[in-house]
């Protein structure tokens, strides 16, 4: 989140040295989910908490509608599941968070007559550090593990999304979504010790919808 605060603070107060509008900065709202290979992890009810996401692009060429952008995101991919059906106290969660940054690269089209681009996202990522956090039977008591070193860090996801841009005072804004589906499984293979025991992994990946507005400087 520190991250996120200072890269968005920085691109903000950098348009004044800023005299064409070759930067975008965006900052949002992600939904995630972990597409796993056995169907009863998938059956299980995840819980709706929306994570901060936040970047830059930078526009390196332009020719006829089309635009070419690369940057870097700040995002988290989590999964929060309810307990109380499981014998928790109510409001017990169990929550998987990992934090990435990445290297989008856009390529968009702009259909001008309704002001609106067609997005084709590609992003290899990185994964910063990944917690799982396990309640206790005891509230308000939980666990907390570090699992980052068990997953591959290097993750690929391949998009789609759309961008409304309008203007106010002469200053470029949008209203952007993309959804993204994860072409990299998430763990490692093999088995791993730590405090809870031993354990391995069911093969997962990620899918994420993000939803952002945007500003062009």
């Amino acid at each position: 989140m520190k991250v996120s605060s200072i890269l968005i603070f920085f691109l903000i107060t950098s348009t004044i040295f800023s005299q064409e509008k070759s930067f975008q900065a965006e900052v949002g709202l992600n939904r995630s989910w972990f597409n796993y290979e056995f169907d009863k992890v998938n059956e299980i009810k995840t819980e709706l908490h929306p994570q901060i996401t936040a970047g830059l692009l930078y526009n390196f060429t332009t020719f006829n509608n089309f635009s070419v952008k690369a940057g870097i995101r700040y995002f988290n991919l989590s999964r929060y599941v309810d307990m109380e059906p499981y014998g928790f106290s109510s409001g017990s969660l169990t929550t998987f968070d990992n934090y990435l940054i990445s290297i989008p690269l856009q390529i968009s089209y702009n259909i001008e007559i309704i002001n609106t681009y067609i997005l084709l996202n590609a992003e290899p990522s990185y994964i910063l550090n990944s917690k799982i956090k396990l309640p206790s039977l005891s509230a308000p008591f939980s666990s907390e593990t570090d699992v980052t070193t068990e997953l591959n860090r290097i993750q690929f996801a391949m998009g789609i999304g759309l961008e409304y841009v309008f203007n106010i005072a002469q200053q470029k804004f949008g209203v952007k979504s993309i959804y993204n589906y994860g072409l990299t499984n998430f763990p490692k293979e093999g088995e791993f010790t730590n405090s809870t025991g031993t354990h391995s992994w069911e093969k997962f990946n990620a899918s994420e919808l993000n939803l952002l507005l945007t500003y062009y400087f």
